[in-house]
């Protein structure tokens, strides 16, 4: 953990000081491993989706970044979707997001070779197995971007309509993204903002994520939603026949503003 200015940084992913083991977990400057996650989950993998990848093509103020792609395919065997994630927070943290939290992620993001023909998450707060994320930010195409919320009124299960709390469209090349949480299922005071390159681009609040103590699927379930939140960056989506190529770097997680605030590159140089 990091002291900051106002504030305490756990979390920092920055690609120049973080290598990455043959299974495509990523070890970063502080020590902490962050485990790589995919889909579909079976060894080998399929061709189509990349182990995460310290890349010299592309970066942010820095030398590197950390891309992480899905090829597009036509192949239907094994089954979709497809995924290829790094855990930068795990829920069982003391520091993770939990309910009435006040928490900031900021992280810098580039799409490469992108065309997501149906929406493909690139980041989100995840609260357990089978459920949808409360929180996810997910690219329309490779110009916009939607920020969206599950809760216990939504359901979690994958046919269940998310509520909206915004968007924006992608600059060209690298994009910042601030993104301040408090989870609330049971009130109205859940609350997500985020700031896009300096900008305050969503302002939302109402209820974000499920009751631990639920099954909120269509179907009961018999599992119960975590109480502490995952986050977890890279693109998630169904098969498509085209690539979704994302880089990303400074990922900081902490409990200000302050803690997390992006660095414009030229000052990183």
């Amino acid at each position: 953990m990091a002291l900051a200015a106002r504030g305490s940084r756990f979390v920092e992913i920055v690609a120049d000081d973080s290598s990455i083991d043959p299974k495509g977990n990523l070890t970063d400057g502080m020590g902490l491993v962050h485990r790589a996650v995919y889909k579909p989950a079976v060894t080998p993998l399929p061709a189509w989706v990349h182990l995460p990848a310290i890349a010299a093509d592309e970066s942010h103020g820095h030398r590197r970044s950390i891309r992480m792609e899905i090829e597009g395919t036509a192949e239907q065997t094994p089954a979709g979707p497809d995924k290829v994630n790094l855990n930068v927070v795990h829920g069982s943290a003391p520091y993770a997001p939990r309910f009435g939290d006040v928490k900031f992620l900021s992280f810098a993001i580039k799409l490469g070779k992108f065309d997501a023909q149906q929406p493909t998450i690139l980041m989100q707060w995840w609260q357990g197995t089978p459920y949808g994320p409360p929180l996810s930010v997910v690219a329309e195409g490779a110009d916009s971007y939607k920020v969206l919320v599950r809760n216990d009124v939504t359901k979690g299960n994958p046919s269940a309509v998310p509520v909206t709390a915004g968007g924006g469209r992608f600059a060209s090349g690298w994009n910042t993204f601030v993104v301040e949480t408090v989870f609330d299922f049971a009130g109205e005071n859940g609350v997500v903002i985020v700031w896009q390159n300096g900008r305050q681009v969503v302002s939302w609040k109402g209820k974000v994520g499920y009751d631990p103590k639920g099954d909120p699927y269509a179907k009961p379930t018999g599992r119960h939603p975590n109480t502490g939140l995952d986050i977890h960056m890279g693109p998630y989506g169904g098969r498509q026949t085209e690539t979704r190529q994302v880089y990303y770097d400074d990922i900081r997680f902490g409990d200000s503003y302050a803690a997390v605030a992006p660095v414009s590159p030229d000052k990183q140089k």
